[in-house]
């Protein structure tokens, strides 16, 4: 790792996440020059908030300097972010069980009790799982009955807005969109088991938990241009605080061809956050989750996208034709007549220019700068995935 930046983030982050102390060469690094780059690395996972509270711990913000205030807000905010994201998980978790809806609680809402503090493991929405044939009847539930406002729906999940304004993503299929993903979730809803006093609400089994996490992130690697450090250090919770390590999930990472990704998101994961070893071969991983941000970022997207066996031409053509099976996710009527395949293409093309001339803007220059990928960064981008078994 050559970012300067990066090592003292991870140095915070190990301090203020799992206890590990903050040795003095590290706290002689963070000198005023250097905050401003720590700050925006460190806003750019989501994580300013973690850095904001070991900086603060280990006497290393001058109170006085705005650096030191944006980094405080950011404590502020997270912890604002958490109170408001918990009373709406249970407050639609309550009207599930009163409506008698299975449902799962996911991601963040559940890993957050085991941080030192449940407000630093932020989140940006609240991720719930519910049975596919129930979904549509939930979403006018909600809205209909207890004031939800209806966002989008997409291939697996549809999104809601509270009275209060936090957003609800509810899942009805887990991991991408094929056969795997179809018996994944099967197995998810025959395994699942009830919460203490609750009849519907329900909780994974700890190796299709950890499965979900890998499969989320291995998801976010290719189709969103990155998935940012927060799930490396749910790898650590997941082992250190929840007990679950790699070795224990094998037969579930093999059923969803994600035995190779996991071992080397663990290793990163090690690397970053137990060992605190530089390895060559994850170099490149490595540099594509701390470039990508939380969200990840669309010239990574790219990359990925036409480094793939099939190359640019079967990415532009995937981008802009989605199989038929994921066109019936999002158009179900299109399953009584498939006929209408065609129709239903260009329906959902007219449907993004309608929604969101951004976004369309956005994918025009997606599509004009597969192109410009060259040769080098395609083939150093294709090792990487091969690396990581996502090719």
């Amino acid at each position: 790792m050559d970012n300067k930046e990066a090592k003292i983030l991870f140095a915070l982050l190990r301090n203020g996440v799992f206890g590990e102390e903050l040795f003095a060469e590290v706290k002689a690094s963070v000198k005023p020059e250097v905050l401003p780059a720590l700050y925006k690395l460190s806003k750019a996972h989501d994580l300013a908030h973690l850095v904001a509270d070991a900086l603060d711990k280990n006497g290393l913000l001058s109170k006085g300097e705005s650096i030191a205030k944006a980094f405080l807000q950011e404590r502020t905010m997270a912890v604002y972010r958490y109170e408001q994201s918990n009373y709406e998980l249970e407050e639609v978790c309550r009207i599930l069980e009163e409506e008698k809806i299975e449902h799962i609680p996911l991601k963040g809402s559940v890993l957050r009790k085991y941080y030192p503090e449940p407000w630093m493991r932020t989140s940006c929405d609240i991720d719930i799982l519910v049975r596919q044939e129930q979904v549509k009847n939930i979403v006018d539930i909600l809205t209909e009955k207890y004031g939800y406002t209806y966002a989008i729906h997409t291939q697996h999940d549809y999104s809601l807005y509270s009275v209060g304004g936090v957003h609800i993503e509810l899942h009805f299929i887990l991991i991408f969109h094929d056969t795997a993903g179809d018996d994944f979730t099967r197995r998810v809803w025959e395994k699942a088991t009830n919460e203490t006093g609750c009849l519907y609400k329900k909780k994974l089994p700890d190796d299709l938990f950890f499965t979900y996490h890998i499969a989320h992130m291995a998801q976010h690697i290719l189709e969103g241009g990155g998935c940012g450090i927060k799930p490396f250090i749910d790898i650590q919770i997941m082992n250190k605080k929840m007990g679950i390590s790699i070795d224990q999930v094998q037969i579930a990472l093999e059923e969803c061809g994600l035995t190779t990704f996991a071992k080397k998101v663990v290793e990163l994961s090690n690397n970053w956050f137990v060992n605190v070893e530089e390895g060559n071969e994850l170099k490149e991983l490595e540099a594509y989750v701390l470039c990508g941000g939380v969200y990840g970022t669309l010239d990574n997207k790219i990359i990925v996208g036409s480094s793939t066996k099939k190359g640019k031409f079967h990415y532009i053509l995937k981008r802009l034709f989605l199989p038929y099976r994921r066109l019936c996710l999002l158009y179900p009527s299109l399953k009584k007549c498939p006929i209408l395949f065609p129709f239903y293409q260009v329906r959902r093309w007219f449907r993004l220019l309608r929604k969101n001339g951004v976004k369309v803007s956005g994918a025009v220059r997606e599509l004009k700068s597969v192109s410009q990928v060259d040769s080098d960064t395609k083939e150093r981008m294709g090792k990487m995935l091969q690396e990581l078994g996502l090719k």
